[in-house]
């Protein structure tokens, strides 16, 4: 028997995808576009069938930013800053528009989130003071950046713009490790010629610029969080008085001790915590919580965070978010030992997740709503392709949906919050408008048999 042709016409292309789709009982396919300069402008990935129930739950995936944590008022911030430090009106500006903006810059890659924002704001922006803050922010990054991957990127866009002789230039150097302080007198003269140049470029190399512009300034507010030094930083951010910067998101850290099966018997004393987040409780929610509870301490399953944030940003966050959580156990009304159990799972990301994916582990332009980082999380599982049908997981973006049907997840549930709520979430089984308490509470995770 001849070896399979690995070039084929367009016309047997179609009729094998079409042979590929009935085999694996998938009805529906995701057209998802390449960020620009791609050679393919799509891709298209058959999605995982739907399902209302599980046969089984072995493993569960989860997004980070606004599914796991309260990170991506952060990100947005970050995104809203680098548009308006380019504006020549950049004070008279509202910032991002919920119904033009937010469905464009939440749960892709950042390049797609920027790409949707320069084309958007692009005839507001000035080009010269585009460049000057380009200018500050790659020398910020290149001197006081903790991100290897991004001080690497940084270095390459500025020898792409001709500008490779800064990254070493001491006064360059010291002008980045200040806070915003006049630049050098060779600096200043760059910006012109640099704006004429960057404006007759390609558009993506313009992408690339504002996406260091991006970074600088959600960098620096993780530098800040992980030191410790964040007085009066969530008024200059939020305009309020927080007391936590970044939280989990409600009935997370319930949600997590139950399916990696601390609760066990004292689903009576947890139950409250996560009764006050809900919106409506069922009835028989209690028992069907202590059913769950008992359920998972005889058979915990395997969990994985899976975000498009790189791995420096995902462990700053989630240590501060873990940090959070360990403080709201103190507040169950469980015994010391389940206590001191969960503290233990909550120390950090090694105890809790058994996949950790970031878009560290593969590229920018391969994030979300690609398959790739939940496709990498289901290898990291060990589980065979025909267990797939018993992995749940939890996205707050349409993208995010996507990706984890693409990836063949069992059932992908949508967890919308302030911002993604008009987001299109057509791609998921089930939308938990309620949140963790919902899925818990009221769908028992989509067990039949609970």
């Amino acid at each position: 028997m001849g070896r399979a042709r690995s070039i084929i016409t367009a016309a047997e292309a179609a009729e094998a995808f079409a042979k590929m789709l009935s085999a694996l009982g998938a009805a529906e396919v995701a057209v998802v576009r390449n960020p620009q300069g791609i050679y393919a402008p799509c891709e298209f990935y058959p999605l995982a069938p739907r399902r209302r129930h599980l046969r089984d739950l072995r493993a569960v995936v989860m997004d980070m930013d606004g599914t796991t944590t309260t990170t991506e008022p952060l990100c947005l911030h970050s995104l809203e800053h680098m548009v308006r430090s380019a504006m020549r009106d950049g004070e008279a500006w509202a910032g991002l528009d919920r119904e033009k903006d937010l469905p464009y810059v939440v749960g892709n890659s950042t390049t797609r989130h920027v790409e949707h924002l320069l084309e958007a704001y692009g005839p507001r922006i000035d080009p010269e003071k585009f460049c000057r803050r380009l200018l500050w922010t790659t020398a910020w990054t290149c001197a006081r950046g903790r991100d290897a991957g991004r001080k690497t990127e940084t270095a390459a866009d500025a020898v792409a713009l001709g500008l490779g002789g800064l990254a070493s230039d001491p006064a360059f150097l010291a002008w980045g490790a200040e806070d915003e302080p006049p630049p050098p007198s060779h600096v200043a003269r760059l910006a012109p010629d640099l704006a004429r140049k960057l404006w007759a470029a390609p558009f993506p190399l313009r992408v690339r610029c504002a996406v260091t512009i991006y970074y600088q300034r959600y960098h620096h507010i993780l530098e800040l969080l992980d030191e410790g030094r964040t007085e009066g930083l969530a008024r200059r951010i939020f305009k309020d008085d927080r007391v936590d910067l970044i939280e989990p998101m409600p009935g997370v850290a319930v949600f997590l001790a139950l399916v990696k099966g601390l609760i066990g018997e004292e689903a009576e004393a947890v139950f409250p915590a996560l009764r006050a987040h809900a919106a409506s409780v069922p009835p028989g929610a209690a028992e069907g919580f202590a059913a769950l509870c008992r359920r998972f301490a005889a058979r915990p399953v395997k969990v994985g965070i899976v975000t498009s944030s790189i791995a420096y940003e995902a462990r700053i966050v989630l240590k501060e978010v873990l940090r959070v959580v360990r403080r709201q156990v103190q507040g169950w009304g469980a015994s010391a030992g389940l206590k001191e159990r969960a503290r233990a799972l909550f120390r950090d990301t090694d105890t809790l997740y058994d996949a950790f994916i970031t878009a560290s582990d593969s590229s920018e332009i391969r994030l979300k709503p690609h398959r790739d980082l939940y496709a990498i999380a289901l290898h990291r599982f060990g589980l065979p392709p025909e267990d797939y049908d018993t992995v749940i997981g939890f996205e707050d973006s349409a993208s995010g949906v996507t990706a984890i049907k693409a990836a063949g997840c069992g059932m992908c549930v949508a967890v919308p919050f302030e911002s993604t709520r008009r987001h299109d979430f057509a791609a998921a089984d089930h939308v938990a408008w309620e949140g963790f308490p919902e899925i818990v509470l009221a769908e028992r995770l989509f067990l039949r048999s609970v």
